[in-house]
């Protein structure tokens, strides 16, 4: 059987963006990601040591809700007192493009949108040992998270952007057919289904929670993003060496390390960086 490493990660999502400086803005004052890089065509923003965002210039690029492409890049902080910490510094500067906050058992997790309308959570994994496996299936709950709760784990400290050690802990996908998507990723590539709600899947490698998910909720049916529409340009799964890399690439009869989802989403194959 098809089966990915259970040491994956995933790399950098890579947005087009048609308001760079903004974008950048963003992603830098509000979420807390460092600048790594920067030019006319782009930036890279992530941690001291990693991208987690990558956001390219697209001229003249057209807003393309109604298609397929992202639902929203998760950024994982590492514990509750780090997720408290951001969502202090984010109730300060305004709370721009809130959607609100869920606990889903595994993990508690912050919504909001960037000012292009691409979707962001930022969240904490609760306890592996408090993980639920009724009927052997893992049990995901959306109920509301106790804001109150969560800031009174804050450190108290002076604010110095979000965690060294954040990283993308899963990508969200909008997809045009669910059998579709479930073959590519599942039956193709070598996912592990975790959950499936009909019309969205979760899936993962590890027995962790998810590391994808794909849903139809506002695409069903949809076409591809188009070239000059801004959002979704790649999103990428890290991999521990060189070995597995080229596998996987001969397995999926790849010329290129990256590969074209159903719907249209671009997925790049690459190799895990170290501190």
């Amino acid at each position: 059987m098809n089966k990915l490493p259970e040491t994956l990660t995933l790399g950098a999502v890579t947005l087009k963006t048609a308001q760079l400086d903004r974008l950048t803005n963003f992603y830098r004052d509000i979420i807390g990601l460092q600048v790594r890089q920067t030019s006319a065509e782009g930036c890279e923003l992530g941690t001291a040591t990693h991208t987690l965002i990558r956001l390219v210039f697209l001229a003249n690029g057209q807003p393309a809700p109604h298609h397929c492409g992202l639902y929203h890049t998760a950024i994982r902080v590492p514990n509750r007192t780090a997720l408290a910490d951001w969502l202090k510094q984010y109730v300060d500067v305004g709370y721009p493009g809130w959607q609100g906050a869920s606990h889903h058992g595994v993990s508690e997790a912050l919504y909001l949108a960037d000012p292009e309308g691409n979707g962001i959570e930022v969240y904490c994994d609760t306890p592996r040992n408090t993980w639920r496996y009724p009927a052997g299936v893992l049990h995901m709950t959306s109920r509301a998270l106790d804001l109150n709760d969560l800031a009174r784990q804050q450190s108290g400290q002076s604010w110095q952007g979000i965690h060294p050690q954040s990283d993308v802990g899963h990508v969200h996908l909008k997809v045009h057919d669910i059998a579709a998507a479930h073959a590519f990723y599942i039956e193709k590539l070598g996912f592990d289904l975790v959950v499936s709600l009909g019309s969205a899947e979760f899936a993962s490698v590890g027995g962790y929670h998810h590391h994808l998910g794909f849903n139809v909720w506002e695409s069903q049916g949809r076409k591809a993003l188009p070239a000059d529409g801004i959002g979704l340009a790649s999103w990428q799964i890290a991999l521990p060496d060189e070995t597995r890399l080229h596998q996987l690439c001969q397995r999926l009869q790849l010329d290129t390390p990256r590969i074209q989802d159903p719907s249209g989403n671009w997925l790049e194959f690459v190799l895990q960086t170290t501190p």
